[in-house]
């Protein structure tokens, strides 16, 4: 565009608006701006790498041999509306924690595997970060076994184990 034609649009588009911009300047960098916005580079997005992982995409041999453990006992399996203090999630992750238990896996359980378990044993989508929600807000249930790295593992506590048999056994 010529820097002529650029002017009379500025001007142009001044009298259309009736803008109250304190001058032509303003105006121009306007016009400048929404030409730039416009052009096919500015509309490629950028994806964003996300390190949160949908259950599906977790491999976690833990879940794995609980899982193989559900199936060879027969156990009831998780219902999407069963509930705990109120608390759909609480009930999933002391499930989960429970039959980890039950497996006997005493080194306990890291969020990526509780997340893995609930959704290969029961098909339900609980994001790892929610599952650590969970845990931090029901210490009185579950307590941490062990840390490698930055990789935190659960057991249930006395008073979990407790509700785990009442409520799912």
């Amino acid at each position: 565009m010529l820097k002529e034609e650029f002017i009379a649009q500025v001007y142009d588009l001044k009298e259309k608006l009736k803008v109250s911009a304190k001058s032509l300047r303003d105006i121009g960098i306007l016009l400048f701006n929404s030409k730039l916005n416009s052009s096919p580079l500015s509309r490629v997005k950028k994806t964003r790498k996300s390190s949160i992982r949908a259950a599906q995409q977790i491999r976690s041999s833990k879940a794995d041999l609980i899982v193989t453990m559900l199936k060879k006992d027969s156990s009831s399996l998780l219902k999407v509306d069963d509930e705990l203090m109120g608390k759909k999630s609480l009930a999933y992750v002391i499930w989960a924690l429970g039959h980890a238990d039950r497996a006997r896996i005493k080194e306990g359980v890291s969020i990526h595997d509780l997340s893995a378990l609930l959704y290969k044993a029961c098909n339900i989508n609980l994001y790892p970060i929610n599952i650590s929600r969970v845990l931090y807000k029901n210490e009185n249930l579950v307590r941490q076994a062990s840390q490698e790295k930055k990789t935190k593992t659960y057991v249930l506590t006395p008073a979990g184990k407790q509700i785990f048999k009442e409520k799912f056994l």
